[in-house]
């Protein structure tokens, strides 16, 4: 299997062959809410299982820093799509995932499987900053900065809908 190295930014088909197991891990770098939509095609009886994970795991069950990958696994929800082997083939979640690490696991039968294109469509509820808070801190920055950079992907479930009063 190759993948191009600009893969999924830039559009280009990853062909699994036949009787093959294969594992992606993409890292979005950054937690966002999204519809994933991939697209396929061929691969008749293959199966395709998309996980999501805002971090992921180390051997004790731990997440540490969410930059290192080496000997971590990912454990999060999961979407399974099964090709009927038709040439334009196209999956969108239904609801928004929330997730940094998408793993992309392919097992292929008796026909090679095209992955066309992955990607997702972000939702999120539209915080704007108005206001400037300095407490003289660094650290109080920081938080800061983390706290609305995780706003939208955490609070969206809860503030779509809710009227603004």
């Amino acid at each position: 299997m190759e993948v191009s190295s600009g893969f999924p930014n830039v559009k280009g088909p990853v062909t699994i062959p036949a009787h093959t197991t294969a594992t992606l891990l993409l890292d979005q770098s950054f937690l966002t809410n999204a519809y994933l939509t991939l697209a396929l095609k061929g691969g008749k009886e293959s199966t395709v299982v998309l996980t999501y994970a805002e971090s992921l795991y180390d051997e004790e069950g731990a997440k540490d820093n969410r930059n290192e990958i080496e000997g971590k696994s990912i454990q999060g929800r999961q979407d399974s799509i099964f090709s009927d082997g038709s040439p334009h083939q196209v999956f969108t979640t239904l609801n928004w995932r929330t997730y940094r690490y998408l793993e992309v696991k392919v097992e292929t039968k008796g026909e090679a499987l095209v992955l066309e294109d992955i990607h997702g469509t972000f939702t999120g509820y539209p915080f704007e900053k108005k206001a400037t808070f300095d407490a003289g801190s660094d650290e109080m920055d920081r938080i800061l900065e983390i706290g609305l950079a995780d706003g939208p992907p955490v609070c969206g479930g809860y503030l779509h809908g809710l009227p603004i009063l």
